[in-house]
């Protein structure tokens, strides 16, 4: 009785807590493209907390774009820049789990990009359920999965895949 019961309640929870994302849960420009993947902390990525430096204080920004708080472009917003490729990056104690609208792009403003933003950030490494965006542009909504969720993000050229 008491296995059954248990069984029950884990499905049950586990039901409950898996959301699987539909294609009218992301809204974006056209040639943007994405979907939501998972890195275990073993894989993870090395990051940094660049947070706090301002875009003109930063050298040899690759990748750069803006966060909104809220859907549609709406509420606060922050201007990011990435100096490295494939170098993790912490959105910063403001904008952790606060992220609802981003865009991403080249300061050159040609070039696609891929960029990861992932839900959880340690310190040293970005991790967990992540959003992979390919292309250039903007994302009016994350989606239901990554809204209020990301921690941090890294960048690299799109080469055909991410």
């Amino acid at each position: 009785m008491f296995t059954r019961v248990l069984a029950t309640a884990i499905i049950s929870l586990l039901g409950s807590a898996v959301a699987i994302p539909r294609p009218e849960d992301f809204v974006h420009d056209a040639g943007i493209q994405m979907k939501l993947d998972y890195v275990p902390i073993e894989q993870g990525i090395e990051a940094i907390d660049i947070s706090n430096a301002t875009l003109g204080a930063r050298e040899n920004i690759f990748f750069q774009g803006r966060f909104w708080e809220n859907k549609n472009f709406g509420g606060a917003s922050k201007t990011w820049g990435m100096p490295n490729f494939a170098t993790g990056y912490y959105v910063g104690d403001g904008w952790n789990d606060r992220i609802s609208s981003l865009s991403q792009g080249y300061p050159s403003g040609t070039g696609a990009l891929c960029c990861r933003w992932y839900n959880d950030y340690d310190g040293s490494k970005c991790y967990g359920s992540s959003l992979i965006v390919t292309g250039t542009g903007s994302i009016s909504y994350v989606g239901d999965a990554q809204n209020d969720q990301i921690s941090c993000g890294a960048c690299w050229p799109w080469t055909g895949s991410c």
